[in-house]
């Protein structure tokens, strides 16, 4: 196989699944990727708010240094209502991202995309705390990354650089995302741009079982209010053969505005993962 294919390849399997799994095909075969996030949060209108938030993400390499990106996700926030006039669930659509990944050296990855307002802000007269708690949930619950996924009424251009290296004996995750987000509607007329580092390391214990750490941060310039998060996220993975793995993560936000998640009504989650070749 050629050296740029098995970069490639390695590449995708490593962007896809956030690990390295043994090598595929030399064009590799398209991915699913299912992460299924889960968080408890309350109000004053809901004592107690369940948020359940899934996440599919499609990848398929078209050539040894290209490949398509699909990723949609959505959250259900339900409730006790303390008032009968409280709805006690709400559905939040989220925003389906399509991008083209393109590999311009050993183990550095650009994929730019766009995103499509799927995602709606509820009727006037229809906003309840349920609601709330969804809209919000699709970032609570991942420490606020990638906005673009859950924003209301807004089309977003994403330019995101990835780069994945080995450090013997550890694995090495650089992102970098810079996020342009242009309202739809004029219930918001300001753009907003949001740059988001992240740093993620992973340890390979044998047998296919990994132990990794996720640092990441979101900082919103153009937002007067608090507009920075930061969170950590460990993780426990065991990747089946290539392309598929189970796995466990907790997310925990460390700052305001969705922390940090040692604080009563703040947002903290567990994510369940899974990914199989289609």
């Amino acid at each position: 196989m050629p050296h740029r294919a098995r970069s490639f390849t390695r590449l995708t399997v490593a962007l896809a699944v956030l690990l390295v799994a043994p090598r595929a095909e030399t064009r590799g075969d398209p991915r699913l990727e299912l992460e299924l996030g889960f968080g408890v949060s309350g109000s004053t209108e809901l004592r107690t708010v369940v948020m359940t938030s899934p996440l599919l993400t499609l990848t398929a390499p078209v050539t040894t240094e290209t490949g398509f990106l699909a990723r949609w996700g959505f959250t259900i926030a339900t409730g006790e209502p303390t008032d009968p006039a409280y709805d006690s669930t709400y559905f939040a659509a989220g925003n389906p991202l399509f991008g083209w990944s393109i590999v311009f050296a050993d183990g550095l990855v650009f994929t730019p995309a766009l995103t499509l307002p799927l995602a709606r802000r509820p009727a006037a007269d229809s906003r309840r705390p349920a609601s709330s708690f969804a809209l919000e949930g699709g970032l609570g619950l991942r420490g606020a990354v990638d906005q673009w996924l859950w924003r209301p009424d807004q089309l977003a251009l994403v330019f995101p650089l990835a780069y994945v290296t080995w450090l013997d004996p550890v694995l090495v995750e650089a992102h970098a995302k810079v996020g342009l987000l242009i309202p739809t509607t004029s219930d918001d007329a300001d753009t907003d741009f949001i740059m988001q580092p992240g740093l993620r390391l992973a340890i390979h214990l044998g047998a296919g079982v990994w132990v990794a750490a996720r640092l990441t941060g979101v900082y919103t310039p153009t937002d007067t209010g608090d507009n920075f998060q930061g969170a950590v996220a460990p993780e426990l993975r065991y990747v089946l053969g290539p392309g598929s793995h189970l796995g466990v993560t907790l997310m925990m936000n460390l700052d305001s505005p969705y922390g940090p998640f040692t604080e009563p009504g703040r947002f903290w989650g567990v994510h369940l993962t899974g990914s199989s070749p289609l």
